[in-house]
């Protein structure tokens, strides 16, 4: 992520869904900052080819995986140091 990236953060918990969206929509939008270098998975992703009634993961080779592991690792600990840093400026303010 960029220092100048935002991550909008909802007091409550959100169900389920509404979070896996909010992390997929964080991964595309990483993978898509830099489309050079993960053109392969995004070109995968747009476009899995004519067969979808085979298992998803399969579109996906090990190193592919792997690839896409990396950043959502970076991403969750991003994520967390943000989210570390808002209940740091929380306890100030109460």
């Amino acid at each position: 992520m960029e220092d100048n990236d935002s991550v909008v953060v909802h007091a409550g918990q959100p169900s389920a869904p509404a979070q896996i969206h909010q992390l997929a929509t964080i991964l595309w939008n990483t993978l898509n900052n830099d489309r050079e270098a993960n053109l392969a998975i995004l070109e995968r992703l747009e476009n899995p080819g004519d067969d979808l009634s085979t298992n998803l993961v399969q579109v996906f080779s090990a190193a592919d995986l792997a690839h896409l592991a990396s950043h959502l690792a970076e991403t969750t600990r991003l994520l967390s140091q943000q989210a570390q840093q808002m209940e740091e400026l929380s306890d100030i303010s109460d």
